[in-house]
């Protein structure tokens, strides 16, 4: 098994009923990008988190995310990851 750090930012938009919905999730390749990134987008979405996570895609094994950033209106089960 061999396990990679992984760097997402993950985009959240209000649905129906005024709901928040997920949105496009982008791949980044370092931590350092994903803040960034999450921090541009916290102007134009209603909520953005950035977070790494271990994945080893030989077996689809994932560690629990770990978040780096978040901006705006966030599920709590996002930010408690």
């Amino acid at each position: 098994m061999t396990y990679k750090e992984m760097f997402f930012v993950q985009v959240f938009e209000i649905g129906a009923k005024n709901r928040l919905i997920p949105g496009r999730v982008y791949e980044v390749s370092s931590k350092i990008e994903a803040e960034r990134k999450a921090g541009r987008l916290a102007d134009r979405v209603p909520g953005v988190i950035a977070f790494s996570q271990l994945i080893d895609t030989e077996i689809e094994d994932a560690h629990e995310p770990v978040v780096l950033a978040h901006y705006g209106q966030v599920p709590d089960e996002a930010r408690a990851a």
